[in-house]
C-alpha cells in the first residue's frame, strides 16, 4: 500500500503561490524604490492636508467623539460648507481632483508596490484628511488590488474594478440630502468628476509605466501634477481668503444667532424655584421665599438690573440653558471676525467683517418685558457711543461699500446728537442716493439671474450682505432721521437746538426713557417746535391700545400738518392692524378693525406720498382684507 504522504509519479513539487502579490515596481533597487515611495507618500500627505484645510481648517487633530458621529461620514455637507459648489462651480473641479487622488493613489501603490506600502496612505486619509469611513473603503480597494485573483492582464481594468468600494461610498454618502432634486443631483458632480480624475490618473501612471517598466516615481509625479492643477484652480477662482470668509464670517451673521433672538425666561425661573438648594441660598440672602409671587418678581428685578451690566445673576446661571448664554456667543463671533480681519486685511470681504463686528457690539438686551412677560429681547437699532469707533473705521476705509450705509446712519445719529444738523443731513442725503442706486443694482441682478434652466441652481455669491429688505429698512431710518432734524424741528434758539440734539440720542429701550421725555417737556415752552415729537413718543410708550389710540388722536388733532402729527396718523392705522391680527375670531369687531385700518392707511398713503412711512403703509394694505 502506498504511503499517503508520498507524491505520485509524474507530479513535480511546485511552490505554492501567495495570495498577495508584489508589483513590478519592486523589481528596481531597494533604496531607489524606498526613496520614490517616500516622495509618493509625501505628495499624498500634502493632498490630504490640502483637503483638510479646505474642509476643516486649523491644525490637524482627531476627536474620538467624531468617530461615532455618522453625520461626518456624509460628503453632502462638503459640497456646501465652507465653500458651496452652487456659488463656486469651480470647486467641483477642486474637490473632484483631490478626491480622485485620495481614491486611486493608494490603490496604485498597492498594485505596483505591495499592499503594505499602501497602508501609510490609507492612514493619511484617516488622520490628516479625516475621512474616517472613506479610508476604510480605500483600504478594501487596496486589499483587492494586491490580491492575485484580481490581477488581470489589463492593470487599468483591475484598478477600475478595485475602485468599486469608493463608488459605493460616493453613491451612498455623496448627495446633499436636504437640497431640492436639481441641487441634489448636482451634489454628486464632484464625486463623478473624482471617479473620472482617478481613472485619468491611473491611466497616465499605467500608460507611461507600460513603456518605462513602471518606474517607482510615477505615482508621486502624476499625483503632484493633479494636485498642482487642483491648487491652481482653487487659487484662481476661489482663494484662501474667500474660503476663510465663508468659514469665519459668512456663516456667522449675528442676526442669525439664536442667542440674540427672543427668549423666554419662564422655564429657567421655574427650575430655579424648584431647586431646594437655590431656594435655601435665596432665603439666606433675605429674599421673600415664603411669598412665591413676590419672590419671582424680585428675581426678575435682579435679572433686569444685572443685564444692564451685561451679566446674569449667579443663581440664574446655574439653571440657564445654552441659548441664553449670549455673552459667550458674542465673544465667539467676535473672535471669528477678528481672525479673518487680521489674516486677510486686504480682502474684498473686509467691509462685511467690519459690519458684522460692529453690529454685534450694538446688540443689547431689552429688559422691559422681563417683569411683565418674562421675555428677553435684543435690540441693535440704537447707536451706542462706545461702538462709534468701529463704525467710523468701516465708513472711512470703505465709504463706497453697501455696508458703510449702516455706518453712515450711526455716524449721522451721533453727529446730530452733537448739534451738527447740517452735516447729519448731508450724511442722510448721500446715503439715500446710494441706497436707491444699490436697490436698482440688486433688482437688475435678480432679474438677470431668473432662469428656468437647470443651471439656475448655480448662483454667484453675493458681494454684500445688505439685502433689499435691509436697505429699505435702512432707507426708512435715514428718512426718519432726516425728518426729525429738519429745520421744522430745529427752532431758532440754541436751547431748542440743544433739546433736539438730546432728543435724537435718547435710547427708546432704556428704562428711564419716559422720564427723560418728561424732563424735556418740562424744560420747553408750550409752543416749542419739538413738543409734538415728544408727545408722540410718549403716546407710543402706552401699552394699552385704547389709551394709545386716544393719545395718538390728540397728537393728530393738535399737530395735523407737522411731522409728528403725520406719523401719528400712520401709527393709528398700524395700531388697528395689530388689534386685527390679535383677534382670533372673525366677528364683526375684527371686520371693523380691518376696515378702519384700510381706511386710515389708504388715506395716509394718498395724502402723504413722500412720508418715510408710506411704503410701509402700502405693504400693510396688501395684508389686509379689502372690503367688497
Amino acid at each position: 500500500m502506498a504511503d499517503n504522504n508520498t507524491i505520485p509519479n509524474g507530479i513535480s513539487s511546485l511552490p505554492v503561490k501567495s495570495f498577495m502579490t508584489v508589483g513590478p515596481t519592486l523589481h528596481y533597487s531597494h533604496s531607489h524604490v524606498h526613496a520614490m515611495w517616500g516622495i509618493t507618500v509625501f505628495v499624498f500627505v500634502i493632498v490630504c492636508y490640502f483637503w483638510n484645510q479646505i474642509q476643516i481648517g486649523g491644525p490637524v487633530s482627531i476627536d474620538p467623539m467624531e468617530l461615532a458621529d455618522t453625520s461626518l461620514f456624509r460628503l453632502g455637507q462638503i459640497v456646501v460648507r465652507p465653500i458651496s459648489i452652487y456659488e463656486y462651480p469651480w470647486h467641483i473641479i477642486v474637490l473632484g481632483t483631490l478626491m480622485g487622488i485620495l481614491a486611486v493613489a493608494p490603490v496604485l501603490v498597492s498594485q505596483l508596490y505591495s499592499f503594505r506600502y499602501s497602508l501609510p496612505l490609507v492612514l493619511s486619509i484617516f488622520f490628516i484628511g479625516q475621512l474616517y469611513l472613506f479610508s476604510g473603503f480605500v483600504l478594501v480597494s487596496c486589499l483587492a488590488a494586491a490580491c492575485r485573483p484580481l490581477r488581470f492582464r489589463s492593470r487599468i481594468v483591475a484598478i477600475a474594478l478595485c475602485m468599486a468600494p469608493q463608488l459605493i461610498y460616493w453613491a451612498v454618502w455623496g448627495g446633499y440630502p436636504t437640497a431640492d432634486p436639481v441641487r441634489w443631483g448636482f451634489s454628486f458632480a464632484p464625486w463623478i468628476y473624482a471617479w473620472l480624475a482617478a481613472l485619468a490618473l491611473a491611466g497616465l501612471v499605467l500608460g507611461i509605466g507600460h513603456f518605462t517598466r513602471y518606474r517607482p516615481g510615477l505615482i508621486g509625479l502624476v499625483s503632484l501634477v493633479f494636485l498642482g492643477t487642483a491648487f491652481g484652480v482653487f487659487q484662481k477662482h476661489i482663494g484662501f481668503s474667500e474660503m476663510d470668509y465663508q468659514r469665519y464670517v459668512a456663516g456667522n451673521n449675528p442676526e442669525d444667532a439664536p442667542e440674540f433672538h427672543e427668549q423666554s425666561l419662564s422655564a429657567t425661573l421655574d427650575r430655579v424655584l424648584e431647586d431646594e438648594s437655590l431656594r435655601s441660598y435665596l432665603k439666606g440672602q433675605f429674599y421673600p421665599t415664603d411669598e412665591p409671587i413676590l419672590l419671582r418678581q424680585k428675581l426678575k428685578e435682579e435679572i433686569q438690573s444685572l443685564l444692564l451690566l451685561d451679566r446674569w445673576p449667579e443663581w440664574f446661571g446655574r439653571k440657564m440653558p445654552d441659548q441664553l448664554k449670549y455673552q459667550t456667543t458674542r465673544r465667539a463671533l467676535r473672535y471669528e471676525y477678528d481672525q479673518f480681519i487680521s489674516r486677510w486685511p486686504n480682502s474684498k470681504r473686509i467691509p462685511i467683517a467690519l459690519y458684522f463686528r460692529s453690529l454685534l457690539a450694538e446688540y443689547h438686551p431689552d429688559t422691559r418685558l422681563i417683569s411683565s412677560q418674562e421675555i428677553l429681547r435684543f435690540y441693535k437699532d440704537y447707536p451706542f457711543p462706545e461702538n462709534l469707533l468701529g463704525w467710523q473705521e468701516l465708513f472711512e476705509q470703505y465709504p463706497q461699500s453697501p455696508e458703510s450705509l449702516e455706518a453712515r446712519w450711526r455716524i449721522a445719529m451721533h453727529t446730530a446728537g452733537r448739534g451738527n444738523f447740517e452735516k447729519a443731513s448731508e450724511y442722510c442725503q448721500v446715503a439715500l442716493a446710494m441706497i436707491r442706486e444699490q436697490l436698482d443694482y440688486l433688482a437688475g441682478q435678480a432679474a438677470a439671474e431668473q432662469s428656468e434652466s437647470i443651471f439656475a441652481a448655480f448662483q454667484k455669491p453675493s458681494p454684500t450682505v445688505m439685502t433689499p429688505f435691509k436697505l429699505r429698512e435702512l432707507q426708512m431710518r435715514f428718512r426718519k432721521l432726516q425728518s426729525r432734524i429738519s429745520k421744522e424741528n430745529r427752532g431758532d434758539t440754541p436751547q431748542t437746538q440743544q433739546r433736539l440734539a438730546q432728543f435724537v440720542l435718547l435710547n427708546p429701550y432704556s428704562a428711564d426713557f419716559g422720564q427723560r421725555l418728561d424732563e424735556l417737556l418740562q424744560s420747553m415752552p408750550q409752543d416749542d417746535v419739538l413738543r409734538d415729537n415728544i408727545l408722540l413718543e410718549k403716546a407710543m410708550l402706552e401699552i394699552d391700545p385704547l389709551r394709545r389710540s386716544q393719545l395718538l388722536n390728540e397728537v393728530v388733532s393738535r399737530y395735523p400738518d407737522r411731522d409728528a402729527g403725520i406719523q401719528a396718523q400712520y401709527e393709528l392705522g398700524l395700531l388697528k392692524v395689530q388689534i386685527w391680527k390679535k383677534l382670533e375670531t372673525s366677528n364683526e369687531y375684527k371686520k371693523q378693525m380691518a376696515a378702519e385700518a384700510v381706511a386710515l392707511l389708504s388715506a395716509f398713503a394718498e395724502k402723504y406720498p413722500d412720508s418715510p412711512y408710506t411704503e410701509q403703509a402700502k405693504a400693510l394694505l396688501q395684508t389686509l382684507p379689502q372690503s367688497d
